[in-house]
């Protein structure tokens, strides 16, 4: 009898401890898997914010336009004997504002004519905005009214000063008196507005942190900039003041792992 009840109660034991182990073992999988749905809502929950995010750059993919700018001289120069180099010689400086675009094609046009009965040389310079000038075009002015040109620019964002103005020179010279009756410059452009700076806007619906900013140049080289900008819907902001000639790309980095490129027209 006694044999029989100790069988029992140690059958009853094994349950007892079967049953618990297997509450345990239910009650870690439940952790476990209540673990794991909160970490794959948080990270579904990050995903959401992150896809929400949106910002665009202000400006940089306006469409090229067509411009026509007309610099009226209407004036005439008298030309005075240079003893230094023997001919008579007269000199004219014009700047001419373009306004306020990126310039990616330039081509200019002189009007003008000569009191003399002989042709008058001119040289047609450009002036650098680093220094220097570079010769546009040599021409033999007649008395006859005329249109000079076309003399295409090449590169024009190494002649266009961050006002958008262009300088031209002249410099004519003959063995005879002469005077010039210059008329006017004229430039034909192709370009889009510039604003100067790279701006960028929150159009998501949901705040930005932008923690980095990196600047593409022509060269191949990278700078890297660390920032701290929150953006709010609806908000911008300036991040380049300035923009660089040979910056061609600005990539914008968030705080949430999204990057935002904006391609620079030079």
């Amino acid at each position: 009898m006694m044999s029989c009840i100790t069988i029992s109660r140690r059958r009853s034991e094994s349950t007892i401890v079967g049953v618990v182990f297997l509450l345990m073992a239910s009650i870690i999988i439940a952790m476990y898997m209540v673990e794991f749905y909160e970490a794959y809502m948080e990270t579904r929950w990050r995903e959401d914010l992150r896809s929400r995010e949106n910002i665009v750059f202000v400006g940089l993919d306006d469409a090229d336009t067509q411009h026509r700018v007309v610099y009226l001289i209407d004036r005439i120069i008298e030309a005075s004997f240079s003893e230094e180099s023997g001919f008579y010689e007269a000199n004219l400086t014009m700047r001419m504002e373009l306004g306020v675009y990126n310039v990616r094609y330039l081509v200019l046009y002189y009007r003008g004519y000569v009191y003399s009965d002989r042709v008058v040389e001119h040289t047609i310079y450009i002036s650098k905005i680093d220094g220097g000038r570079d010769l546009i075009a040599s021409i033999d002015a007649s008395s006859y009214d005329r249109i000079y040109g076309p003399f295409t620019i090449p590169k024009p964002a190494v002649y266009v000063y961050p006002d958008g103005s262009i300088i031209m020179y002249i410099h004519a010279k003959s063995s005879e008196s002469f005077a010039i009756h210059a008329i006017s410059f004229e430039a034909r452009f192709t370009g889009c507005y510039r604003l100067g700076f790279i701006q960028v806007q929150n159009i998501g619906d949901i705040t930005v942190d932008i923690v980095g900013l990196w600047e593409v140049y022509d060269s191949g080289s990278k700078v890297r900039r660390d920032t701290c900008i929150a953006l709010r819907p609806g908000e911008s902001c300036i991040i380049i003041d300035r923009i660089p000639e040979d910056l061609v790309e600005v990539k914008v980095i968030t705080r949430r792992g999204n990057i935002f490129i904006g391609k620079v027209k030079n």
